[in-house]
């Protein structure tokens, strides 16, 4: 019986502990270009190290669209979207909402 006791008590706790913190992703979306107007310049593979952080821990949710020479864009503008734009090498070239 007391085999059993540990295992148990611990699931409890951490179906306790569960909604103590807030899901990431779970609070209105936003943009987030206003903020990151310095991936400017910089390549792709930077853009994404700096964001990839800002998405996992951001109360917030996040919709992030890489843009790149030829691609097929919808036009509907949304404003919470984060769009980056790239140029052919990969190098953001624009951070804008929409």
């Amino acid at each position: 019986m007391t085999r059993l006791t540990f295992p148990i008590l611990a699931v409890v706790l951490a179906g306790l502990t569960a909604g103590c913190t807030e899901t990431p992703g779970s609070g209105p979306a936003i943009c987030i270009a206003e903020s990151y107007q310095d991936l400017v310049g910089g390549s792709e593979r930077d853009a994404l190290d700096t964001l990839v952080d800002v998405v996992l821990f951001s109360t917030n949710e996040i919709d992030i669209r890489y843009i790149r020479p030829g691609d097929a864009v919808t036009e509907d503008f949304r404003p919470e979207r984060t769009n980056i734009e790239l140029d052919g090498n990969d190098i953001v070239t624009r951070v804008y909402c929409g």
